[in-house]
């Protein structure tokens, strides 16, 4: 899928809705969106992927940022799963995030060398450092949790001080599709301890073996 197609689908939302909340599609939401709704009546909510200056992805999209708008500025990196506020400001945001894209796009068609495209979150990033004041954390809400074999991010905070939404990009294949499957069976999600099971948040050291064998009862798993 097209990484812009999100900020297509933004501009076409806020359009129609004075409130917009536009997630991934490898989330799942396990609590209500009450405080998150209240906290974004006047604010954009980005989630902060917490990459340290030096991180490589962090780098690429200061210097983007560099190149594109003349600033050599530390930028947070923000990631894409979850862009929430009022129309009245993510209208702004997502022109910004356009015009980023177009000047990006020339950039990449003439290889331009210091110009990387590395999709939408670099958008995101820009457009909240111009509007800086708009913007607030979205991570009491919503935590991004890498689930893999070679790359384990996890956190408790899908049990205490616990979050809305878990992001779980490395579940698309697994977990996910088993939660799906269960829905369409009983006409709903298992209980959180089931979800998280299934989505591998409770094995915070899984090796080969038990990501072997989670795959394996995720495809046959009946619910």
């Amino acid at each position: 899928m097209n990484a812009y197609f999100k900020l297509e689908a933004l501009t076409f939302l806020v359009e129609r809705y004075r409130h917009v909340v536009l997630l991934d599609c490898d989330t799942l939401t396990v609590s209500d969106y009450v405080d998150l709704n209240r906290e974004s009546v006047e604010h954009i909510l980005l989630y902060d992927v917490q990459h340290r200056l030096s991180h490589a992805h962090r780098m690429r999209v200061i210097e983007n940022n560099r190149v594109i708008c003349g600033e050599a500025v530390s930028l947070i990196h923000y990631g894409g799963e979850i862009l929430c506020g009022p129309a009245t400001l993510l209208r702004p945001f997502v022109a910004n995030c356009a015009e980023f894209a177009r000047t990006l796009r020339a950039l990449c068609e003439s290889r331009d060398v210091s110009a990387q495209d590395m999709g939408d979150e670099q958008l995101i990033s820009m457009a909240a450092h111009r509007m800086a004041t708009s913007i607030r954390i979205a991570n009491a809400y919503l935590c991004r949790y890498w689930t893999g074999r070679n790359f384990r991010l996890l956190s408790t905070n899908y049990r205490f001080n616990a979050v809305d939404i878990w992001h779980l990009p490395a579940e698309k294949e697994g977990g996910l599709q088993t939660l799906y499957r269960h829905l369409v069976r009983h006409g709903e999600f298992p209980s959180s301890d089931a979800c998280a099971k299934l989505a591998g948040l409770d094995r915070p050291n899984e090796g080969r073996v038990g990501s072997k064998w989670r795959r394996l009862r995720n495809r046959y798993w009946h619910g």
